[in-house]
């Protein structure tokens, strides 16, 4: 199992009170968002188990900002918004960020990029998170390719601006 220092070229940790411009408001949100995660047990609970990523007492959760890749493996232009990384004492579960705020809107041609970002790297879930609101909680507010719905890493996220928590796995 690599480390994420041998994939990642720069990461910043996630803060509750981020230390960037206030015109950076969606790298603000997620900071804030993914900072609570790892310093709320029964928030970051409450999210990761219904991602299929049980969180226990000796658990380690880690979640980073602005997470960029060798230029040499990407495209440079993809930036993800974030990282989880979540240990456990046999295992290590980790998925990559992408948030949108305010009327935003996801791009599927972003988050399949991201999916395969994240086989290469060995990572294994992307999670998406908006305001954008969908009829039911196994539905993501974007087209998903036919070729993702095979079992992949990509699995989104859903939060809309009540807070209500959904996710869907593509292969269901």
């Amino acid at each position: 199992m690599k480390t994420l220092d041998d994939i990642l070229a720069t990461a910043h940790t996630a803060r509750l009170i981020p230390v960037v411009a206030d015109s950076r408001k969606e790298e603000r949100v997620v900071s804030i968002f993914l900072a609570a995660l790892t310093r709320v047990r029964p928030f970051a609970k409450a999210i990761l188990d219904r991602l299929d990523s049980k969180v226990g007492k000796r658990s380690i959760l880690a979640a980073y900002t602005e997470v960029e890749f060798p230029s040499s493996d990407t495209n440079t232009k993809d930036r993800p918004d974030g990282l989880l990384s979540l240990t456990t004492r046999k295992t290590r579960w980790t998925a990559l960020v992408e948030a949108k705020i305010a009327g935003a809107e996801i791009d599927a041609d972003q988050i399949q990029r991201y999916g395969e970002l994240a086989r290469r790297f060995q990572i294994d879930a992307v999670v998406t998170l908006s305001n954008q609101l969908v009829a039911l909680p196994t539905l993501v507010p974007y087209p998903v390719p036919k070729k993702t719905r095979q079992p992949s890493p990509l699995l989104p996220h859903v939060v809309d601006q009540r807070t209500h928590f959904r996710s869907s796995h593509p292969s269901g």
